[in-house]
């Protein structure tokens, strides 16, 4: 199986739906790959480890290296030592990127996502390389965040596609004009339950439900 390569951008409050959407779009993958900050359990099914624990990235690395050789299908949920550690958000962009042909989710990635990742040349080439050329190595990426404000413009703008969920707060709705479209905003305005904006780089917006 190869996948179409591309990143899709997630916002959305906690409860809004964001996440069911996401696990009802796995539900067939054969190869699932999960950055995964947050300690309570997200429901994604898969073999996980505990970067706090000794050993815990080396522990996943090994597994990675074997279920990428070895395994036709693997999910494997990886939750790091430090949430806000984007040094090693940068090591798991590496590995990804490196194998490839997978559907890689990035939770909460406001906690470790700033502008300042991007303004440096000679540092974090493992998440810039995954976001600007993921695609090439079929990597579908899902970049994932509870706020949009705040979210360095290169994420968005290397998306192809988003799915907005309730936003309520004044700097999200601001954020989803300015790097998405009025039309964008005036929607989220209007969605009732578990219903989503579907934005696309065409320029297409419409409403959806999880």
């Amino acid at each position: 199986m190869v996948l179409e390569g591309r990143n899709v951008f997630f916002a959305g409050q906690t409860g809004s739906g964001k996440t069911f959407a996401i696990q009802k779009w796995i539900t067939d993958v054969p190869r699932l790959v999960v950055y995964l900050p947050k300690i309570e359990d997200h429901g994604y099914p898969g073999v996980y480890f505990n970067g706090r624990e000794p050993g815990g990235f080396k522990a996943f690395c090994w597994w990675w290296y074997y279920a990428n050789k070895k395994c036709r299908r693997f999910r494997l949920i990886y939750r790091p030592a430090d949430k806000f550690d984007a040094e090693e958000f940068d090591r798991f962009c590496r590995l990804v990127y490196a194998c490839g042909d997978c559907v890689f989710i990035a939770e909460e990635i406001s906690s470790y996502l700033s502008s300042r990742i991007f303004m440096t040349v000679d540092k974090y080439k493992g998440i810039k390389n995954l976001l600007t050329a993921g695609r090439t190595r079929g990597v579908l990426a899902f970049w994932v965040t509870q706020r949009p404000f705040g979210i360095p413009r290169e994420v968005t703008s290397e998306s192809r596609e988003a799915y907005l969920f309730h936003l309520q707060e004044p700097a999200d709705l601001d954020y989803v004009q300015d790097r998405f479209s009025l039309a964008a905003r005036l929607a989220i305005d209007r969605l009732k339950e578990y219903e989503h904006v579907h934005w696309l780089n065409t320029g297409q917006v419409e409403v959806g439900k999880a």
